[in-house]
């Protein structure tokens, strides 16, 4: 008996310390959302290479749900910190914690290289007023879908909206290419046109829209709290306020 009393006492505490190990968030499992565009990408990389030298024992996935998606994908557990431009925390969905890694403007259009327009240094909404805007259907993101046209409307403009995918931003870039219509750029998209495309400076576009990183409110594992750490720390923390 004394044998298997001390194989079962040994067996409870290796469970002990596997449990306090996930409870610290040394191990476990961690889905994280990313974005395609702009200086993102090697931010979010750098997060994830501090977090992983950090936690060599956290499995952690990267998920590349597009942006749009990442609100309801964070809420349903799907992800567990999620990446989603907004141009404030109050449009967001509930049950939600955000945090703002980053601000940026809504400062350019997409328009095919040969448009008139894409020659210019400059245009206003008003200019755009007979071509066609590539939106995804309203459902996909309502904040975002009525950002967009609110500001058109306020410039005088009803835009006339063409259903589209509007992730990833090669897609978005080679359908504007061939001259289906324009696209609104946050200004770290601008700098990532593609051949056959001209980013032009609208200069009445007073859309102003964070990066924020999102998490189940009722999700406090240590590990997600630490992952949420090393984006502020990619982005430069208190750099975007909220």
């Amino acid at each position: 008996l004394l044998e298997h009393a001390r194989r079962t006492l040994a067996a409870a505490a290796d469970g002990a310390v596997a449990v306090r190990a996930v409870a610290e968030g040394l191990t476990g499992s961690l889905r994280v959302g990313t974005v395609d565009y702009g200086d993102h990408p090697p931010r979010i990389a750098a997060a994830l290479d501090a977090f992983r030298a950090g936690h060599p024992r956290v499995d952690v996935t990267v998920d590349h749900t597009p942006w749009t998606r990442q609100q309801a994908a964070v809420r349903d557990a799907e992800l567990d910190v999620g990446l989603c431009p907004a141009t404030d925390a109050e449009r967001l969905l509930d049950g939600l914690e955000a945090e703002a890694l980053h601000v940026e403007s809504v400062s350019h259009a997409a328009l095919a290289a040969a448009h008139p327009l894409a020659g210019r240094g400059e245009i206003a909404l008003a200019d755009l007023r007979d071509v066609p805007i590539l939106l995804p259907e309203r459902a996909v993101y309502p904040a975002m879908y009525d950002e967009i046209i609110d500001e058109h409307r306020r410039a005088g403009v009803e835009p006339r909206v063409i259903s589209s995918a509007l992730s990833p931003m090669a897609t978005i870039f080679q359908q504007v290419a061939t001259g289906a219509g324009y696209v609104l750029l946050f200004e770290g998209m601008a700098r990532a046109a593609l051949p056959g495309v001209r980013a032009v400076r609208v200069r009445d576009c007073g859309i102003v829209v964070r990066l924020y990183a999102l998490r189940r409110a009722a999700d406090r594992r240590p590990l997600v709290s630490a992952f949420v750490q090393r984006l502020r720390d990619a982005y430069g923390e208190g750099a975007a306020p909220a």
